[in-house]
C-alpha cells in the first residue's frame, strides 16, 4: 500500500511539470532583442499583451499551410523578424513556454491566404 502511494507521488510530481508550461497563441506587437511582445487571445474574454524573454535556445518554426496537416520548416530569429517587419499587423504566432515563462519554441505561419470565400472547381 504504501508502496502504490509512493509511486502515486511520483506520477503526481512528474506530470505535474508538463502542465506549468503553456502555449499561448496570438499576434505579435512588438519584437525588441531578447524579448517578444504578443497580443494573447482566449475565447470570450479581451485581448491581452505577454512578453515572453527569447534566448538562444529558442527554436523557431515557420508552419506552411492551415489546419492539422500543415507542414513545419525550421526557421530562425532573423527569418521570423524578417517576417514580422513585412507583415506587421497579421504575424500570428503560438509560443509554447518552458516552467519559467520564457519562450521555448515560437511558430509562425503564413496566415490566411488562398482565394476567399471560392468554391473549388470541378474539373
Amino acid at each position: 500500500m504504501l508502496r502504490r502511494m509512493g509511486y502515486a507521488a511520483i506520477a503526481v510530481l512528474v506530470l505535474g511539470g508538463f502542465v506549468v508550461a503553456e502555449t499561448f497563441r496570438g499576434t505579435v506587437t512588438k519584437i525588441e532583442d531578447g524579448s517578444i511582445t504578443v497580443n494573447v487571445r482566449k475565447k470570450g474574454e479581451e485581448p491581452t499583451e505577454k512578453t515572453f524573454k527569447t534566448s538562444k535556445d529558442t527554436t523557431y518554426k515557420f508552419r506552411k499551410g492551415r489546419g492539422k496537416d500543415a507542414e513545419t520548416e525550421d526557421s530562425d530569429a532573423k527569418k521570423f523578424k524578417a517576417a514580422w517587419e513585412k507583415n506587421k499587423k497579421g504575424t500570428t504566432v503560438s509560443v509554447e513556454t518552458d516552467d519559467d515563462g520564457k519562450a521555448k519554441s515560437i511558430t509562425y505561419g503564413a496566415g490566411r491566404g488562398g482565394k476567399k470565400g471560392g468554391k473549388k472547381k470541378d474539373d
